[in-house]
């Protein structure tokens, strides 16, 4: 939806405040030593424009590597036993990482990116925090096991006070604000967890992740876990869609502390749709 709205299709650059063209994020993401995509899980486009610019990233690489949140560690063996029998063949990997029963979206919708990595030549890496380990760490806080095996990269205030707020708003503010902290925990695990694993799979050659755009945040997601060097630049991308009648691009791009942009580049896309998820949960707003 909301095609024909004045943003969709259009590239913003945050920190120039102003658009920039395909040709331009093309170079960007070829000269990426990791390279971040931030989409809404459920967006077909999202998936679509990930797809031709991980094309982009994995030309002339020799060995790179492309990160999934949607793969948790516990599944890289599965990935490994299925790519050793069908090198760079995306037929059957759904079924080999019992995709159906994961939770994500439509297999169909994330084929073209797995499709992308593999005829790339990419090895897949599964980067995410298993779920029981995440709620472990939300339920039970600082005292979950789960912790003393991560690194978490100490946050200020503002980018704290921040998740707790977008953890309450996407959860249509039906949760005690007891349970936040453990649920911003859990996120900051989550980000822990796939920078070592970006690092890990990293050959020389760089490493793309695919994952929701609250992870490849660089003032506060995966990029700030990184902990890169200055000659490993970190590229985040973030596919956004457009609101109804609003057509400040600044207004999409939610820095909680300022001149911290949270994205590199800003990728307006089409809706889904325009149904509000908190009158869907009959929950209030």
């Amino acid at each position: 939806m909301l095609v024909d709205h004045p943003l969709t299709g259009r590239i913003y650059e945050p920190s120039k405040h102003g658009f920039t063209t395909r040709a331009q994020l093309d170079s960007a993401v070829h000269a990426a030593h990791f390279l971040m995509l931030g989409e809404k899980h459920d967006n077909r486009d999202h998936h679509r424009l990930q797809a031709d610019l991980l094309r982009v990233f994995l030309r002339s690489r020799p060995d790179p590597a492309v990160a999934f949140e949607m793969l948790d560690v516990a599944q890289q063996p599965d990935v490994d036993r299925f790519l050793a029998a069908h090198p760079r063949s995306v037929d059957g990997f759904d079924r080999a990482v019992n995709w159906g029963d994961s939770g994500w979206p439509a297999w169909s919708m994330y084929r073209p990116v797995f499709a992308a990595a593999l005829e790339g030549g990419a090895r897949i890496v599964a980067a995410n925090l298993p779920r029981a380990d995440a709620m472990s760490v939300a339920t039970q806080g600082d005292k979950s096991p789960i912790l003393g095996l991560l690194s978490l990269v100490p946050l200020p205030q503002p980018q704290l006070d921040a998740m707790a707020k977008e953890m309450g708003e996407s959860h249509c503010g039906a949760l005690p604000d007891s349970m936040l902290p453990g649920m911003v925990l859990a996120q900051r695990a989550r980000d822990a967890t796939i920078a070592a694993h970006v690092r890990e799979a990293d050959h020389g050659s760089g490493v793309a992740l695919v994952c929701g755009d609250g992870h490849a945040r660089k003032d506060r997601g995966v990029p700030v876990a990184l902990q890169a060097s200055p000659s490993q630049p970190v590229l985040s991308i973030a596919f956004i869609e457009v609101y109804r009648g609003e057509a400040d691009p600044a207004s999409y791009v939610d820095a909680a502390e300022p001149g911290k942009e949270p994205f590199d580049f800003v990728w307006f896309t089409p809706r889904v749709d325009e149904k509000d998820p908190c009158e869907q949960m009959h929950m209030p707003k």
